[in-house]
């Protein structure tokens, strides 16, 4: 039954968020012909955020289900759609009594540029030690890093075009379930519908 109701809300949330993209737009529209370009930039700006914020739930509905043998928390997902810094920020989160997986996505992240540099620089390839190393998450370019702390704790950080995916892992003893778990995303077909 919560199943089905939570199916519903994000129906009638869609089809708000929808109509608040098509009210910003005609907005727009009017303030335009009215010669208020203040409020026609305005209004587009708002636009684009319901927009950005419409394509993160879709984000949220092709992440899987369950990662590392835990489920999905719905009600602690979030997506913003945000104009001006950031476009679309999603997070999820998989919990269970002794591993976490925390999914990020930012895109138009500042962050890009700086992480791209490092994995294109053979600098960062003769810096890396046994914390910190470039390895491929679904074709792409990645960075893992390495807290030896109690949980051990991991991070990768995959830049794709302008959006940063950051995965990090609490409870987790082995790189390879990391790096396995980090392919199960699906982070490819994530980065399609970015672009």
């Amino acid at each position: 039954m919560k199943f089905i109701a939570s199916i519903v809300v994000l129906l009638i949330v869609s089809q708000v968020r929808a109509q608040d993209v098509s009210a910003k737009l005609d907005e727009a529209a009017s303030a335009y012909s009215s010669d208020d370009l203040e409020n026609t930039r305005f209004s587009l700006q708002q636009s684009l955020a319901e927009l950005d914020a419409l394509v993160g739930q879709e984000i949220l509905k092709m992440l899987p289900t369950e990662l590392a043998g835990n489920s999905y928390d719905e009600t602690g997902d979030e997506v913003t759609g945000g104009s001006g810094l950031t476009g679309v920020f999603v997070n999820r989160t998989y919990a269970g009594e002794i591993k976490t997986v925390r999914i990020e996505l930012v895109s138009d992240s500042p962050m890009i540029s700086m992480l791209s540099g490092f994995l294109t620089n053979p600098l960062f390839a003769s810096m890396a030690d046994g914390n910190r190393k470039s390895i491929k998450i679904d074709s792409y370019k990645a960075i893992l890093q390495k807290d030896e702390t109690d949980p051990m704790h991991y991070e990768v950080q995959v830049p794709i075009d302008q959006s940063l995916f950051t995965i990090r892992y609490d409870g987790f003893e082995d790189e390879s379930e990391v790096t396995s778990i980090a392919n199960q995303i699906g982070i490819g077909k994530i980065a399609a519908m970015l672009r």
